[in-house]
């Protein structure tokens, strides 16, 4: 990598967005009826990515687009950074660059169940999980997430009797879990693994996230039993702020269950990753890190202001998230439907998140809150939302 890509320090600016084509803001109109809210919506940061990127892609940009050689060294920086970041090995050659973490999932659907069979998500979760596993002909088998005083954790008993009863053949995991900003404990994930290798359940874990944390992430791979029947799926989009260039990657250290994956990912032309998305990949895992932790601290700042807001409005209730940067509220206090909650927000000119995309329309007083944005940002919203309770 050249001298002129090396380190670079985190920058809480925040361009202006509107009129970049962002569908976080130049979306808002056809989500909301209304182009003038506050977006605390879709799930991107308003800061730039490290400075290093931006001369990458002018780089690149010089060069002939053509079809991208897949260099080693592309693979050998994702096994690097989870050896830096989390201690754990994994082998270069257990990494399938692809494009986009929803589609992989949706390959290792395809690729590893059939038509009919029954597929194991756990809600609150990331809308997706419950379209593409019915888009792909398959069905929903809910295993909810339990709630006490403590937060989110999941139901085990629950899913071993799901297990029993109804013999699924695969379970989309979501670690760090979105929209609750759970982070799973080591044992935790211990426990998940050793029942699905009892019940001959394959774990596909969405771990876009990973990377956002407070304190620290446990990848499912940490897990040794999980290495032979798990299939990890992430992505740097999240955590450097460049969901637009549609890049991600599987770890599958089976070999079996990597080969069958490949095959049905260069099938449906997955496997083949744009070009500049495979050169800042490559650079953001080998220079991001000093960026990455100055945004941590910078969103920690930030789930302060959110947790000292909630805790002075009792009518709002809401378990600060371990990990993302997305805070997952309840409004119930307020005794107000969904829909009257929604058309509240608008009158308060803030756009969030409705919370039944993330139960697949099941009627909820929950709000997904995104605070990766400058602290006026955050200030200026929870403003406009305390004028309403």
């Amino acid at each position: 990598m050249s001298q002129i890509y090396q380190g670079a320090r985190f920058k809480a600016y925040c361009p202006k967005r509107q009129g970049s084509d962002s569908l976080k803001f130049d979306g808002m109109e056809a989500e909301f009826g209304r182009s003038d809210l506050l977006a605390f919506w879709v799930a991107d940061m308003d800061f730039l990515p490290p400075s290093f990127i931006p001369k990458l892609i002018a780089q690149k940009s010089r060069e002939v687009l053509g079809y991208p050689h897949l260099s080693p060294s592309v693979k050998e920086s994702v096994a690097g950074w989870f050896q830096r970041r989390f201690g754990v090995e994994v082998e270069s050659e257990a990494v399938i660059p692809t494009s986009g973490v929803v589609t992989s999932m949706y390959v290792a659907i395809e690729e590893f169940t059939q038509k009919g069979d029954k597929i194991v998500l756990q809600s609150p979760v990331y809308g997706p999980f419950f379209s593409i596993i019915q888009g792909s002909g398959r069905q929903i088998l809910d295993n909810p997430l339990r709630l006490s005083e403590s937060g989110y954790g999941m139901d085990l008993e629950h899913l071993e009797n799901l297990f029993l009863k109804e013999h699924p053949k695969m379970l989309l995991f979501c670690s760090p879990q979105n929209p609750t900003g759970r982070v799973w404990r080591h044992e935790e994930l211990g426990d998940l693994v050793r029942l699905c290798a009892r019940y001959e359940v394959l774990l596909v874990s969405d771990e876009i996230h990973f990377d956002l944390v407070y304190e620290r992430h446990t990848p499912l791979l940490a897990i040794e039993e999980a290495r032979e029947r798990t299939i990890l799926i992430s992505a740097p989009t999240k955590s450097f702020n460049v969901p637009g260039l549609n890049i991600s990657y599987a770890v599958i250290p089976s070999k079996l269950l990597r080969e069958r994956f490949e095959k049905r990912a260069r099938i449906v032309h997955i496997a083949r990753p744009n070009a500049i998305g495979l050169a800042v990949m490559e650079a953001l895992y080998q220079e991001g890190e000093e960026w990455l932790l100055g945004l941590l601290e910078y969103l920690k700042a930030n789930r302060s202001l959110l947790e000292g807001f909630i805790a002075t409005h009792p009518k709002l209730k809401g378990v600060a998230p371990q990990g993302t940067y997305l805070y997952w509220i309840d409004f119930g206090g307020l005794n107000l439907s969904h829909e009257e909650l929604k058309a509240l927000f608008l009158e308060a000119r803030l756009a969030l998140s409705p919370g039944k995309f993330f139960t697949h329309g099941r009627e909820t007083s929950h709000f997904r809150f995104n605070f990766g944005t400058s602290r006026a940002r955050v200030r200026e919203g929870l403003k406009c939302l305390g004028k309403i309770l």
